[in-house]
């Protein structure tokens, strides 16, 4: 597993800040479930389409979001789970 850029839970709430998901009131856990109902549904086809999905449902445009995920480690709906998500705490 890629180990994260940021060093604590507070520098990763700032990057969503700066990434406008707080700002939206979506945190990172809601997207972890929507992500983890989708895969449960659809399976995971290597692609950030559930990830992007949410955020287009949410008015966020995604574009910014995918590329920072991506530059975590999450190069798909299951990695931004394993990889992004998961290590950042309790989930």
């Amino acid at each position: 597993m890629p180990e994260r850029k940021g060093n604590n839970q507070t520098e990763f709430e700032n990057e969503l800040k700066m990434l406008g998901m707080e700002k939206a009131g979506i945190s990172l856990f809601d997207l972890y479930e929507y992500i983890e109902k989708s895969i449960k549904k659809s399976g995971c086809d290597n692609t950030l389409r559930f990830s992007k999905r949410f955020l287009t449902e949410k008015n966020i445009p995604p574009e910014t979001i995918l590329k920072w995920l991506k530059s975590e480690g999450g190069h798909c709906d299951c990695e931004v789970i394993y990889n992004v998500i998961l290590p950042m705490g309790d989930y």
